[in-house]
């Protein structure tokens, strides 16, 4: 696989609980694995439609 010679920065859905209120662990569970895989930016509550 080829490697892409710039960084990512990626948009990341805000994750809501059944009453439709912020859930952060979620989010910030997300947000940790994406850094995992090398993501070293992203975008909150940006271009996703919340």
């Amino acid at each position: 696989m080829t490697s892409l010679n710039h960084s990512l920065h990626v948009a990341v859905p805000t994750a809501f609980d059944h009453a439709e209120r912020l859930d952060t662990k979620r989010t910030i569970a997300h947000i940790l694995q994406l850094q995992k895989q090398g993501i070293k930016s992203v975008l909150v509550c940006g271009s996703t439609g919340e």
